[in-house]
């Protein structure tokens, strides 16, 4: 019984992404029309019915982000092949078991404040958080969790700068830079204001941290964010923790944030270091590859991560905290002292990783660090077929 409903569902949902497919035509012409590149591209027929053919093979659900991550993995390219990519609902009939079976680690990693408290107890250096916020009004308080309190107004004026963010936040969104300008005066993410109207604008609830000084090298790139590394680590079938393709976020236009969905870059690591000769942005997607900074003009090419091999195993170190969980994104600040852990991200953004570089499909990962797990926890066979 339960088989057959599970089928009814599945082709219910089918149907459902056909139509919707059928809806987006507009939207995927434009995208293709947007694309200016001089390599062959595919017919708009030909494009549409390809993806048709993936939701019938149900791969790629849900059909807006089929449609966006099909142009950014460059499958609309005469000749792109699709077999290395894996899109989203594949991804999870790999991925849905292995999360049932992380009980509170998963609450632990998506919990900013406790995994902070958790890493350092452990020796893991990871940033300097202060507390949260407690109190609105133009005197809000920082709780830092010990029974402390301090005046956020009179933190800001000893540090001289703070970050400050939502605890449960993500894509970079509503996260701020303040810089203290004299006793009255904030600069929030480069705007001056009053203290009164900045205090305004924070909620409680809101982390705040000291704001980490990067590594020359890497401020060389983009000196307004603190451009951070993405690394997944992934526990493989022995219980070994390895390591996945790795990128470098790079923020733009003075953003004091890196996130690709904030509009930032995102760059290629590889194994032995180096950043890739070029970086992308997600949106739009279409849009030709940088081989160097728009603000700042510096190449990626030969750019190398300062500390690479201290960053891999402190990830390394700190997965091997969660016997329970099988893979995590990690956020890697590199600081002139050697590196340190911002945050980690259960949901660590496997599509990105894939559209950033050619060839960069994720299949050949997944599929023996993956498979066998998700089989032991109970899945389906998952051949990638």
């Amino acid at each position: 019984m339960i088989a057959l409903w599970e089928k009814a569902c599945l082709a219910r949902k089918k149907w459902s992404a056909h139509r919707k497919l059928e809806k987006a035509r507009a939207r995927v012409q434009a995208l293709l029309a947007s694309d200016n590149t001089e390599v062959p591209l595919k017919s708009l027929d030909e494009i549409m019915q390809h993806m048709h053919s993936m939701i019938d093979t149900g791969k790629a659900f849900p059909v807006r982000a089929l449609v966006n991550d099909y142009f950014f993995f460059r499958l609309h390219h005469r000749g792109a092949d699709p077999a290395p990519y894996v899109f989203e609902s594949e991804f999870m009939r790999y991925r849905a078991p292995l999360l049932a079976v992380q009980g509170e680690e998963n609450a632990l990693l998506n919990d900013k404040r406790a995994l902070n408290r958790f890493l350092l107890s452990h020796g893991v250096p990871s940033t300097r958080q202060f507390g949260t916020i407690r109190s609105h009004g133009e005197s809000p308080t920082v709780e830092d969790g010990n029974g402390g309190t301090r005046d956020l107004h009179d933190l800001l004026l000893r540090q001289g700068s703070l970050f400050i963010k939502p605890v449960d936040g993500m894509q970079g969104q509503s996260c701020t830079l303040w810089l203290a300008d004299g006793g009255d005066r904030v600069v929030q993410n480069g705007r001056n204001m009053p203290w009164s109207e900045a205090a305004a604008t924070i909620r409680d609830g809101m982390l705040v941290e000291e704001v980490v000084r990067q590594h020359p090298d890497l401020a060389a790139l983009h000196p307004h964010s603190l451009n951070t590394l993405r690394i997944t680590t992934v526990r493989g079938e022995d219980g070994e923790i390895v390591l996945m393709p790795g990128f470098l976020r790079i923020g733009v236009h003075g953003k004091c944030v890196n996130n690709l969905a904030a509009g930032g870059l995102g760059c290629c690591i590889s194994d032995n270091g180096t950043l890739f000769p070029t970086a992308r942005i997600e949106e739009p997607p279409t849009l030709p590859d940088f081989t160097e900074h728009p603000d700042t003009h510096v190449r990626f090419e030969g750019v190398r991560v300062p500390y690479w091999d201290e960053c891999r195993n402190l990830i390394k170190r700190a997965h091997a905290l969660f016997p329970r969980t099988h893979d995590v994104g990690w956020d890697v600040a590199v600081t002139p002292d050697g590196p340190l852990i911002i945050e980690a991200n259960p949901e660590w953004g496997f599509m990105v990783i894939q559209g950033l570089a050619p060839d960069m499909g994720l299949r050949q990962y997944l599929k023996p660090l993956f498979a066998q797990a998700a089989i032991r926890a109970g899945a389906r066979n998952i051949d990638g077929a």
